[in-house]
C-alpha cells in the first residue's frame, strides 16, 4: 500500500508519539516471545477501534489494543490504518 503518510519514531511509550503534533494515528507493534505481536493503536481524532476489532482485539474508539500474528499481519494492520486515514482526511476536504 501507499504508506508516505507512515513514519517511523523510536521511542519507549507510546503515548510520546502523542505530543508530536503532525502526528494524528499511530501504531506500536510489540514483539511477544511467541514471535506475535502486541499492537497499540492510538488516535487524535479517527475512530480505530473498528481496525483493533479486525484483529483479536478491542478498545475504546481513539484508544485500542490488538495482537498481529506475524509481520504479515502487521503490514495488513499497517494498510487498514493506511486506508482509514486516508478516507478520514478525504471527508474532511
Amino acid at each position: 500500500g501507499d504508506h508516505r503518510d507512515i513514519h517511523s519514531f523510536p521511542t519507549r511509550r507510546s503515548s510520546d508519539l502523542g505530543r508530536v503534533d503532525s502526528v494524528r494515528t499511530w501504531v506500536v507493534f510489540e514483539e511477544q516471545d511467541d514471535h506475535s505481536y502486541r499492537v497499540r493503536l492510538r488516535s487524535k481524532d479517527m475512530v480505530i477501534n473498528t481496525i483493533a476489532r479486525n484483529h483479536a482485539g478491542g478498545g475504546h474508539p481513539l484508544a485500542s489494543g490488538a495482537r498481529a500474528r506475524d509481520m504479515d499481519e502487521v503490514n495488513d494492520i499497517i494498510d487498514e490504518l493506511a486506508r482509514a486515514r486516508k478516507r478520514y482526511n478525504d471527508r474532511l476536504i
